[in-house]
């Protein structure tokens, strides 16, 4: 199955873009777009969250939120990058099973909660799989971060 295959039209109006590179050239490539957070980590004071409450288009990310983004909104946590960890880790899910294991919540400020992930198959399955638990830890203090994703390749 090809990566675009096993995303459907809907995604692509939920950040997740396919850009065709030239006529002459057939390789597309899968880019993960904007989830709707809004918040500058400049330590400055956080006066944002009325919008996470409030939203479900600018501000809190409808089908990508992450508990850090609730925990924020709910004045219990500050953000940081490992949100983005989770939210990438949720789109490298739905890649590769086609779909993605956030469950819906009733309200934007639920916590968030997963679905068991389905199994990936083939020689890299494993590591795949193990990759992408280490990227949707629940407490961002357990979270592998951006460095520690990059530094093996």
């Amino acid at each position: 199955m090809r990566l675009a295959d096993s995303l459907s039209l809907d995604d692509f109006g939920k950040g997740i873009f396919l850009v065709k590179e030239t006529a002459s050239n057939f390789t597309n490539t899968v880019m993960k777009g904007d989830f709707g957070l809004m918040k500058v980590l400049d330590g400055s004071e956080e006066v944002d969250r009325e919008i996470f409450k409030e939203s479900v288009g600018v501000g809190m990310p409808y089908y990508y939120r992450t508990p850090d983004l609730v925990a924020y909104a709910n004045n219990k946590a500050p953000i940081s990058t490992k949100s983005d960890v989770f939210q990438l880790g949720l789109v490298i899910t739905q890649l590769f099973t086609g779909r993605n294991p956030c469950k819906v919540a009733p309200k934007n400020l639920d916590p968030v909660e997963l679905e068991q992930l389905n199994i990936i198959s083939g020689k890299l399955g494993g590591s795949i799989s193990n990759l992408i638990n280490k990227m949707l830890c629940t407490n961002p203090n357990e979270r592998v971060s951006a460095a520690d994703l990059i530094d093996p390749w």
